[in-house]
């Protein structure tokens, strides 16, 4: 069905403040949607008048931008569940953004717990809501979760696909408890792109004296600037906490020393073997291998002469008065 651009509106559920377009990812795909065609598949519902699309915003974005005035997308009647669990398997994979698995997490937990709040029994449900069906197969089960008050990760892992691991899930979870209860910036927080650096971030920053978020964003901008791993980053933050100047190593220029170490002794082992041989030189059947190692051997000796000219000139004047004390 064609639906006009216009008439396209963005997942309720997808966080656009905080989870933000990403300006390559456009440019990528305005660029193959102009060198190909604007690829179908997108799947979207009717909400008062408009469409609200499912997932595909980047493609959404890309098309509004190169002025494509339709596009074709299939129409269904998905429910708000639907909705997260299709925007869930938008832009999965080993490098997805922190940020893009948490918000959909949050989706998920805010929906699924509204959804819970407004049944009290489990017997309203069967007769209400077939989503929350497939999830709670028992009572027991269901007055757990409204008593916990709210889904965990456990409950996510049936709701979200696979890719959504108890890691990742329990990583989400952690950092909105710290936002919620506002002893991690939100904004420092999306500085960083890893949910395993975000999750050390926040047991770091939750320690000791509390940090103020102009801090907070500071240390993590550090973190990204000096490209700090896992296990790098809570000595950083002790170090910052502790007001302690990080000295830096001046950059080592870099020595040939080993190479050249690694080089002599194999040159040392062909002028071995040559010497083995010399006045045998049936013992070379390939011509072209031996032409080839002299005009590599005479190109290697330029190169350094080329490379160290005053040692060069150095050496040949010991030489010289060697010969004349001889």
């Amino acid at each position: 069905m064609k639906i006009k651009v216009t008439d396209l509106e963005p997942n309720p559920y997808r966080d656009i403040k905080n989870y933000p377009f990403d300006e390559q990812r456009i440019k990528d795909l305005m660029d193959a949607i102009d060198n190909s065609f604007f690829w179908p598949h997108l799947i979207g519902r009717r909400h008062k008048g408009k469409v609200q699309i499912a997932f595909g915003h980047h493609r959404i974005e890309a098309a509004k931008r190169l002025k494509i005035k339709e596009i074709e997308m299939t129409i269904m009647p998905l429910t708000d569940g639907q909705m997260i669990q299709y925007m869930a398997q938008e832009n999965i994979g080993n490098n997805t953004d922190a940020q893009i698995v948490n918000s959909t997490v949050w989706a998920a937990k805010k929906y699924w717990d509204d959804l819970i709040a407004k049944y009290p029994k489990y017997e309203d449900i069967l007769e209400a809501e077939i989503c929350l069906q497939n999830i709670f197969t028992n009572a027991h089960a269901y007055k757990n979760v409204r008593r916990e008050g709210g889904i965990g990760k456990y409950t996510l892992m049936k709701i979200l696909p696979s890719w959504y691991t108890q890691y990742k899930i329990e990583t989400a979870l952690g950092v909105l408890k710290a936002i919620k209860s506002k002893t991690v910036s939100r904004e420092a927080l999306k500085t960083l792109k890893s949910q395993a650096t975000q999750d050390i971030f926040r047991k770091e920053v939750a320690k000791g004296k509390p940090l103020d978020k102009k801090t907070q964003k500071s240390i993590a901008r550090t973190i990204v600037k000096e490209d700090l791993g896992r296990r790098d980053i809570p000595a950083r933050i002790s170090e910052i906490r502790q007001n302690k100047k990080r000295r830096i190593e001046p950059k080592k220029k870099p020595f040939l020393d080993d190479y050249l170490k690694e080089t002599i002794k194999i040159m040392h082992d062909v002028y071995v073997r040559i010497k083995r041989i010399k006045g045998n030189e049936g013992n070379v059947q390939d011509r072209f291998l031996l032409d080839n190692y002299l005009l590599e051997g005479k190109g290697l000796k330029k190169l350094l002469n080329d490379t160290f000219p005053e040692k060069e000139a150095k050496n040949g004047k010991s030489k010289k008065l060697e010969s004349k004390n001889r």
